[in-house]
């Protein structure tokens, strides 16, 4: 299972998307002076972490269907564009209501997720290019 690279792909997009329920995306100072820390707490947002990150481990598992693989790096390339879409537009929200807003590194995590996801379905199309190639020659 982890001897393709493209399971290693997988399992640093499943590390960072599963970072995401920890780690802030940013924090700001609110108007009574309290460091507020803003994640990904909101219900939309965390539907789509729970989706992305399920989709994720079912991926790692699932190598011997390749055909299914590619489509579900697809479905979860979408969801974490959508999730970044959406993480940023809550934090810009969140930011004209505060103030200042510190960004941390967190807050690009799920674009990063997606550009390792379509890593590893690129990894996968090749296989599946090989076994086909392999199964012409039979």
């Amino acid at each position: 299972m982890l001897q393709r690279i493209q399971s290693v792909f997988f399992v640093i997009a499943l590390a960072l998307i599963g970072l995401l329920f920890v780690l802030p995306f940013a924090s700001a100072i609110d108007h009574l002076g309290r460091e507020v820390a803003v994640g990904g707490v909101d219900f939309p947002l965390v539907i789509i972490q729970v989706a992305t990150f399920g989709v994720t481990l079912v991926n790692i598992f699932l190598y011997k269907r390749r055909q299914r693989q590619i489509r579900l790096c697809i479905i979860s390339g979408i969801a974490l564009t959508c999730y970044q879409i959406f993480v940023l537009l809550y934090v810009f929200l969140f930011g004209r209501q505060v103030g200042a807003v510190h960004y941390s590194v967190t807050i690009v995590f799920p674009a990063i997720a997606a550009i390792f996801t379509f890593l590893a379905m690129r990894g996968v199309a090749r296989d599946e290019a090989l076994v086909r190639s392999l199964d012409r020659l039979r």
